[in-house]
């Protein structure tokens, strides 16, 4: 599996590669606006104004999820009478632990204040300004490293997208520490395999599949953690066995990247990969979420229990979303933001209305005016709607090429198929 894995990332690795004639494109076209003073200022508003644009739909994903939060302090306050039961002095045990209803209840309190204490702390705007104002210094030099178009003339043109791989080493650091904030909040066992699952696949793909001995070791790994886990983390034996094969195969691994007989983008941080396997495992603790439903579910009626578990569920699935929102499609778009992608954004919706301006200006009647309409005008007006839609979701890189390529298909084809229904329309009229 790892092997049909690997060979699935490293495909899309070099799929993502034709990215770059798109950075050539942006970035020429920076350098030709960047000519005279007024272009030069007319491309920077512009992708000032894009700037903007994907910074309000970060901050706004973040105001939802913010008052999910605050709904589920409510929430927590809506139920204390639920929790205190009939006898509030009833003795309740919770995971070896013993206490009142009341005493109980006390607990949920102090959870609660920690977990809006540590949201704040990681996702309140003043945390996110200064995530923000690292990820603007980080993408700072990049235009100027491509705008030399020689970078150009190499082999990873053809194999990796190369303005994301200047960025990777940064963009996981801040992707790393947003993500340990998240864990403080919520964090159970499948988490942990899903961690464990993309450290293991990010190996497999520096080992690379000629190298049948490690990947196999891996693989090991990969099933003994997921048994693990299926056992509800309880078997300390398989536990030690599984930290003993990891710290193993990293001795064996060093030493291949010691003799140079593997090269990694980063030693380091690949080396590293091998201790975040072994420190999820050995370090594995609930996030303060899990612990509170915990206490919920032994003190709330069943049906009562399942109301505070979903929205505890949806203010997760917003954080988590925000979370991608931040450090994945905001950085990326900040990334082609650099390299110029909003003039050249806006000059493709210039063309498209100077090709429906130049056919305007050939009709001959409105009947040819309204074909040139249907088939040039409407795609051109959608697209600027889709356009404009794909800024403010933050869409960038290969999935911006997609929807841009596909709605465009789509769009013209809307466009002919209006066209000749309009034309058949009026040919049955003028024969009746």
């Amino acid at each position: 599996m790892l092997y049909l894995l690997n060979a699935t990332k490293n495909a899309s690795s070099r799929a993502e590669a034709i990215n770059n004639v798109t950075t050539i494109k942006d970035v020429l076209f920076k350098k030709m606006m960047g000519v005279t003073r007024v272009t030069e200022n007319i491309h920077n508003k512009i992708t000032e104004l894009f700037g903007k644009i994907g910074r309000r739909a970060v901050t706004g994903t973040y105001n939802t999820t913010s008052e999910r939060f605050k709904e589920l302090s409510a929430l927590g306050k809506n139920l204390s009478g639920k929790v205190l039961g009939k006898n509030p002095s009833e003795l309740v045990e919770i995971n070896g632990v013993t206490m009142s209803r009341a005493k109980w209840l006390d607990k949920i309190t102090e959870l609660d204040g920690q977990i809006n204490a540590e949201f704040n702390e990681n996702f309140a705007p003043p945390a996110l300004k200064a995530r923000l104002s690292r990820m603007n210094h980080a993408v700072s030099d990049l235009y100027d490293k491509f705008k030399k178009m020689g970078i150009f003339w190499s082999r990873k043109t053809l194999t990796t997208f190369m303005a994301e791989s200047t960025l990777a080493q940064e963009k996981a650091l801040i992707r790393k520490g947003v993500k340990a904030g998240r864990n403080s909040l919520s964090y159970n066992l499948s988490d942990m395999l899903a961690d464990s699952n993309n450290n293991i696949l990010e190996i497999a793909r520096v080992l690379g599949y000629k190298d049948t001995k490690n990947i196999d070791k891996l693989s090991t790994i990969k099933a003994n953690i997921k048994t693990y886990v299926n056992g509800s983390a309880k078997d300390g034996i398989l536990k030690e066995q599984i930290l003993d094969n990891i710290s193993s195969l990293k001795r064996d691994v060093k030493v291949l990247v010691d003799n140079k007989a593997i090269n990694p983008e980063n030693a380091e941080a690949f080396l590293a990969r091998f201790d975040d396997l072994s420190d999820g495992l050995k370090n594995f603790s609930e996030g303060k979420i899990e612990n509170i439903l915990g206490i919920y579910k032994k003190l709330l009626p069943e049906d009562e229990y399942d109301v505070v578990s979903q929205a505890y569920k949806r203010g997760i699935k917003s954080l988590d979303k925000s979370i991608r929102i931040e450090t994945e499609d905001y950085m990326s778009k900040l990334r082609d933001l650099t390299l110029g992608s909003a003039p050249t954004d806006i000059l493709t919706i210039l063309a498209s209305l100077g090709v429906l301006g130049y056919h305007l200006g050939k009709s001959k009647d409105a009947d040819q005016r309204q074909s040139i309409a249907l088939k040039y005008g409407f795609p051109a007006l959608a697209g600027i709607g889709v356009s404009l839609y794909c800024n403010a979701r933050l869409y960038a890189g290969s999935k911006a090429l997609i929807v841009g390529a596909l709605s465009t298909w789509v769009l013209n084809r809307i466009g002919e198929w209006g066209d000749k229904k309009l034309k058949s329309y009026k040919s049955e009229k003028s024969a009746s």
